[in-house]
């Protein structure tokens, strides 16, 4: 399984990536959406980019942008945005898992993905 890690701040998306790497799946990292590499991937996990200040609309732009790049694919968002709590319903996004997070919360998102 791939797995795309996306985050502003370097040492998260790299410490999510050791701990998925260390779970036996394969990873990458960016940190900017200008950045966003090729897929395919089978999950996505992101914070949420291009959304400070938190709004529910900037958030559903910065995930149609990745449904774009990344068609059909599962999104985790893992952020500290606590809007995203609140809107998660209203998110497209497989799961939201708000900052700080247990290891075990990410994992059991990648481990209960929907079937492609």
């Amino acid at each position: 399984m791939g797995i795309l890690v996306i985050d502003d701040d370097t040492t998260i998306a790299e410490l999510i990536c050791a701990v998925v790497e260390d779970a036996g799946y394969a990873c990458a990292t960016c940190h900017a959406a200008r950045d966003l590499p090729s897929g395919p991937f089978d999950v996505v996990i992101t914070d949420l980019l291009e959304t400070a200040p938190y709004s529910r609309a900037a958030a559903a732009r910065w995930l149609g942008k990745l449904a774009e790049r990344y068609p059909g694919t599962p999104v985790v968002v893992v952020t500290a945005h606590a809007g995203a709590a609140r809107d998660r319903e209203a998110l497209s996004a497989w799961r939201v898992i708000m900052k700080p997070f247990e290891i075990e919360q990410l994992l059991d998102a990648i481990r209960q993905l929907p079937a492609r």
